[in-house]
């Protein structure tokens, strides 16, 4: 994951700068689970990601939806009833715990 990048920095800038009238959120992105087979024991990573992408929208007054640990469970790993086989996708619950978590912003 690349801390450096000036992606996230020019997305939250274009949004004050095109619609300064629309209200924005960024949502944390969610762990993964250590069977996934897209990632391995990388959600230090994830969180650093998070950490950076909530700073950004601090600087910019974005709204910042952090999630991440309601994915988890209380030892730090992915609550694995919330995903699909992958250990990436949400499943049925994980979609419900989702929208539950997203509706008071909307």
């Amino acid at each position: 994951i690349n801390h450096n990048s000036e992606t996230l920095k020019e997305i939250a800038s274009l949004l004050k700068q095109l619609t300064p009238h629309t209200k924005a959120h960024f949502i944390s992105i969610l762990p993964l689970s250590n069977e996934s087979n897209y990632c391995k024991n990388c959600n230090e990573e994830v969180k650093k990601l998070n950490s950076y992408l909530k700073s950004i929208c601090y600087r910019n007054n974005i709204s910042f939806i952090d999630i991440q640990d309601k994915f988890m469970k209380k030892g730090g790993t992915v609550d694995l009833s919330l995903v699909i086989n992958d250990g990436l996708h949400l499943n049925g619950k994980g979609y419900q715990l989702f929208y539950k978590l997203l509706t008071p912003y909307i």
